[in-house]
């Protein structure tokens, strides 16, 4: 999943509660804040994430093999 995907998700979350402020209200963040987010001017953070049930995983891969 990436950013867009998780602002698509926020996105119907606000639809669903009625608006980006109500969305905002009832899970603890300012509306200017998950406007950025939907935006894409700022990344999600946990309150938005948590509000989501949405975790953040960071992970490593080899993109090549050692000889």
């Amino acid at each position: 999943m990436t950013a867009a995907d998780v602002r698509q998700i926020l996105a119907a979350a606000c639809r669903t509660a009625g608006s980006a402020k109500a969305w905002a209200a009832a899970n603890g963040c300012s509306p200017s804040y998950v406007a950025e987010v939907l935006a894409g001017t700022r990344d999600p953070g946990p309150k938005i994430l948590d509000g989501l049930g949405v975790e953040k995983v960071v992970g490593y891969r080899r993109v090549t093999c050692p000889e």
